[in-house]
């Protein structure tokens, strides 16, 4: 038995890491620390510390047949966590995405709680995180910068482990 923290996600294609690239370039380093390229994704689902090969292969089995390169991200547009007036967390939040996203979502909490996971206690917003800040800053005028821009389509879906901030996937 291994016990890993992971989660399930997408990875970005070359559009979307642009666009994320184009958004971070807005954010100040001495506000934010910012999240590296290579970091980037959009979780599906985050499963927490789990059995890798009872729980975490199994919710990552279940959704595997619905994600992929052909998942349309929408357009990104800046929006911060838990508001954007008082961002603690910028992301690039996904308009009009590909429906399956949600439906992916959904099917990967309902395998995770059949298998003894917490339900999400949040609706899905599918986003990118950009960035981080240790205090609550305004993000609006970033935003009303940045706009909406296309984002292009997922690369794969990927079961990762995360650890001391670096992702290895499973």
């Amino acid at each position: 038995m291994t016990i890993a923290r992971c989660f399930v996600a997408l990875d970005l294609g070359e559009a979307a890491l642009a666009t994320a690239a184009d958004a971070q370039e807005l954010l100040d380093a001495d506000v934010v620390r910012k999240s590296a390229a290579e970091t980037m994704h959009l979780t599906i689902k985050f499963l927490g510390q789990v059995d890798v090969d009872a729980v975490a292969r199994k919710v990552f089995e279940a959704v595997a047949p619905f994600g992929g390169p052909s998942m349309a991200l929408g357009e990104g547009r800046i929006q911060g966590f838990p508001a954007i007036e008082r961002a603690r967390v910028v992301v690039l939040e996904c308009a009009a995405c590909d429906s399956r996203l949600a439906e992916m979502a959904a099917r990967a909490d309902d395998a995770a709680f059949a298998l003894g996971v917490p339900r999400e206690g949040r609706p899905f917003r599918p986003h990118v995180t950009l960035a981080r800040s240790k205090k609550d800053f305004d993000a609006r005028k970033i935003a009303a910068r940045f706009g909406a821009r296309p984002l292009g389509f997922a690369t794969d879906l990927v079961l990762y482990e995360s650890a001391g901030g670096k992702y290895k996937a499973l």
